[in-house]
């Protein structure tokens, strides 16, 4: 029993889209690790509140160059972003990287359908049989 060529290719882009699921899940588990370990201190939240009484001076100071606005947030946004939002962020991610993917097998399995067709003699041009008569 052999296996064909088509679902040879479908069960190689199945395993390639698996590996990228668990890559991209992978990432995040670790990006969102990270993100805990180092924003969920005292001296994170300490720079976070220097950073922010730093801004309320500068916009208590009328000759700044730059206007910003004072954050409402008492912690930093990564560490709200990581740890409120995470769902939300893998799913974006998933959901991209999924659209990401499928658009490059496709991309990749019409240039490998284009290829096998050319090399069987169709016409490169039109995709359909090579004119038999006449020159060329």
């Amino acid at each position: 029993m052999s296996i064909s060529r088509p679902s040879l290719l479908g069960g190689l882009c199945l395993v390639l889209y698996l590996a990228t699921v668990v890559a991209i899940v992978a990432s995040l588990l670790e990006v969102r690790r990270r993100t805990l370990t180092w924003y969920d201190t005292p001296q994170a939240r300490a720079q976070w509140e220097a950073w922010r009484a730093a801004v309320r001076r500068q916009e208590a100071n009328a000759a700044a160059p730059v206007k910003r606005r004072v954050p409402e947030s008492r912690e930093p946004p990564q560490l709200v972003l990581m740890r409120d939002h995470f769902a939300a962020c893998l799913s974006l991610s998933l959901v991209l990287g999924s659209a990401l993917f499928a658009t490059l097998a496709l991309a990749v399995r019409g240039v490998a359908w284009r290829a096998a067709e050319t090399h069987h003699g169709a016409d490169p041009g039109t995709g359909g049989p090579r004119f038999r008569g006449g020159p060329r």
